[in-house]
């Protein structure tokens, strides 16, 4: 069951974030028949335990449940509202609710092995890291001729992902190690030039939504245990942030850390006003040393994001004022972004709750990191890909449950 269960989780958590489970046909179907095959058959070892000691017994506590419940049905209906989209797949969007209805179901059943499910979880990335490096160390080198390693995703995964259609040099997948994105060309970065790299995600916003939380694990949780081995991720995963150069996650990173900063402040020593003071005076620090750093904004991985004419801020405005009337949306348009900012806010409002029941302690806590992170994150104008993916609800669902003990019992999960 150990393998069954951790197989499933990395899978389940993956379908959209990467790419490679894509490449697989019918895999949202197959991942489905794995949630319910896996859940069965924790069920049945569970009933024969049970039945052979004290019979029958729910471990399971759903009182607990509510919640997690309340983001998956506003899901259910967002997901719904698609239907009177034309161009809609009504089997894609039934396949994804049912899955996310068995991934909860699944994930409060197998709650003894939460504590491997996040090991396993940075072991890939941590992995996905590596090669990516390697691959990158290849191209960059000059060690392979890169034109014999040209790859079309859009192919590959028979349309699921389409940033490359009709493209026969955007990535470059050396070896099946990493995808680099070659079609692009090289990007600048404080006379730096290079390659961004992607690893197993389609492009280097998602594959560092991917390893972000791998991060904040390592700086902030308990489950890798040896300094040694935690270093030697963390520098690793790292590394391959650096290189995939994601410019919303990297603001990410530093609007998450200004704002736990401040709430700490807050918390534990300063009064409102000055926590204000402080707040207002560290973002005007941030971009006065955005609008003065000439050498780092004439940096093309700058220049192009930070255009006002450019496509991502075009994107990020029109996600956050979805609510302006205009001729061009339909009422499905509203309601369905309507739904979507509902489990927005419902994350936020458990990521702040979490963060804020920290008192006293100097490292918040990191689930909540997390979470709060992939909502800055999204901010860039992704939310409609990000807070559907299984990926962002596990996150939720570590958030929502990081304190109740009768949810799992951390001595037990992390033998």
């Amino acid at each position: 069951m150990l393998f069954l269960n951790i197989f499933t989780f990395l899978l389940t958590i993956s379908l959209t974030t990467l790419v490679i489970p894509s490449i697989v046909p019918k895999i949202s179907f197959l991942v489905l028949l794995l949630l319910v095959f896996s859940i069965g058959m924790n069920v049945v070892i569970k009933y024969k335990l049970h039945h052979e000691n004290n019979g029958w017994k729910h471990d399971v506590n759903y009182a607990q449940i509510a919640v997690p419940m309340l983001s998956v049905f506003i899901l259910c209906i967002w997901v719904s509202i698609r239907f009177f989209n034309i161009n809609n797949n009504v089997y894609a969007d039934f396949i994804l609710i049912a899955s996310h209805l068995f991934f909860l179901v699944f994930i409060m059943n197998t709650k003894d092995y939460i504590f491997l499910y996040k090991k396993y979880y940075i072991m890939l990335v941590f992995f996905m890291a590596l090669l990516g490096l390697i691959a990158n160390c290849l191209v960059s080198f000059n060690m392979i001729d890169i034109s014999n390693h040209y790859y079309n995703i859009s192919e590959a995964t028979r349309g699921a992902f389409t940033r490359d259609t009709g493209l026969d040099d955007s990535y470059a997948f050396p070896y099946s190690l990493g995808l680099i994105l070659t079609g692009s060309g090289k990007l600048n970065l404080l006379g730096f030039e290079f390659f961004r790299i992607s690893g197993w995600a389609h492009e280097p916003t998602s594959a560092t939504l991917f390893i972000a939380p791998a991060i904040i694990l390592l700086l902030h949780g308990e489950v890798i245990k040896g300094l040694w081995s935690r270093l030697g991720m963390f520098s690793t995963i790292t590394t391959f942030w650096f290189f995939a150069m994601s410019v919303g996650s990297l603001l990410a990173f530093l609007i998450l850390y200004s704002i736990v900063a401040l709430l700490i402040l807050y918390i534990n020593y300063f009064p409102f006003k000055l926590s204000a003071f402080l707040s207002i005076g560290f973002f005007i620090c941030i971009l006065l040393g955005l609008l003065f750093t000439e050498s780092l904004m004439e940096s093309s991985i700058f220049t192009t994001k930070f255009d006002f004419e450019s496509e991502s801020l075009q994107k990020s405005f029109s996600m956050l004022t979805w609510y302006i009337p205009d001729d061009m949306k339909t009422v499905s348009y509203y309601f369905s972004h309507l739904m979507m900012w509902m489990i927005i806010s419902l994350f936020t409002v458990v990521a702040i709750g979490k963060l804020t029941g920290c008192s006293g302690k100097l490292f918040p806590n990191p689930y909540a990191l997390i979470l709060l992170y992939i909502i800055i994150h999204s901010m860039k104008g992704s939310q409609e890909t990000v807070f559907y993916l299984f990926f962002t609800f596990f996150w939720f669902y570590m958030a929502y449950f990081s304190n109740d003990n009768k949810f799992y019992d951390s001595k037990k999960t992390t033998k």
